[in-house]
């Protein structure tokens, strides 16, 4: 049975409403692998967010709902012989050409052998009994199909919805697309809070600012996972994006457009939250550097980025 599912648009707003919320902390002297754990987390998201949402889930492959054909030919054949003479039928259509069509599907509804599959029966107190009945059951299945026809449209409404927050969530735009140089902006306003793209902005800056560094951001999200091309000297747009162009590849999904991305489900999302959440407060814990990665923080821009969004 086909139920009206609001789950993908739910969980999507989940996502961008809990916001990937990132500490104002400079990222000039980390250690190697020091934002590890923060770092699969927000992977786990972005795949998340950047994943396909496919209707089919939802909808199954049936194709678009209709009265069973069979219901049609039968109330076709018992209609009373006036009636079926007519050049219209009220109680089927009010169209001439949809009765003359419904009269020659029937007469063209034969076996393998070409022997007709219903003849039309006898004028009888039976058969317009039947025909009664068979018109009560003809409009319970238009309502049916009516019914899930507009249920398969809100379906795809939602989804609709879905997608557009979950990219928002991971690069701040309506269709998901891969991020441009103007998802960014200087390291000293994103990566403080204090920008428009700052922390729990968009997963995209989020990721850029936590696996970005100078001296040691080569390494700063794990081995080989990071960028020294966006730090506090080199701190524009231009190098933001040069640095996402380094660390995105190492979540596997991080383009929109790659042909081999996983389907997004409501369970994908949901994992995703609870291991972010998981990994907010912890950091690498072993070695003299370990520190705390992801916090909510304590500056107004990072608190606000806590509320919900529109």
């Amino acid at each position: 049975m086909l139920h009206r599912c609001t789950e993908p648009r739910q969980k999507a707003r989940l996502i961008f409403c809990l916001s990937l919320v990132l500490s104002a902390v400079s990222l000039r002297s980390k250690a190697n692998d020091e934002n590890a754990v923060g770092f699969s987390a927000l992977c786990e998201a972005y795949n998340a967010a950047t994943g396909t949402i496919t209707a089919e889930r939802y909808t199954g492959n049936s194709a678009a709902p209709t009265i069973p054909s069979d219901v049609t030919h039968l109330f076709v054949a018992t209609a009373d012989d006036e009636l079926f003479a007519n050049k219209t039928y009220w109680e089927y259509s009010a169209s001439e050409e949809d009765w003359t069509q419904a009269k020659t599907e029937l007469t063209n509804h034969k076996d393998e052998k070409g022997n007709q599959k219903i003849n039309r029966p006898e004028q009888s107190a039976l058969k317009k009994e039947v025909h009664k009945q068979l018109g009560d059951i003809r409009k319970q299945a238009q309502a049916a199909a009516e019914n899930l026809r507009k249920a398969t449209n809100d379906i795809e409404t939602d989804l609709a919805q879905a997608r557009m927050a979950l990219a928002q969530a991971a690069i701040g735009a309506d269709e998901l697309r891969d991020a441009k140089q103007n998802d960014f902006e200087a390291h000293a306003a994103m990566c403080t809070g204090t920008g428009t793209h700052g922390p729990g902005k968009t997963i995209t800056a989020d990721l850029v600012c936590l696996c970005s560094g100078a001296t040691n951001g080569a390494n700063i999200c794990g081995t080989g996972i990071g960028s020294t091309k966006y730090t506090n000297t080199a701190d524009d747009a231009a190098n933001a994006l040069q640095a996402w162009t380094d660390i995105k590849s190492h979540c596997k999904r991080a383009s929109a457009d790659t042909k081999t991305a996983k389907e997004t489900t409501a369970a994908a999302i949901t994992s995703a939250l609870a291991n972010f959440q998981s990994a907010l407060g912890k950091g690498v814990t072993t070695g003299i550097n370990a520190q705390t990665n992801l916090e909510t923080g304590q500056q107004p821009a990072l608190a606000r980025s806590l509320r919900p969004h529109a």
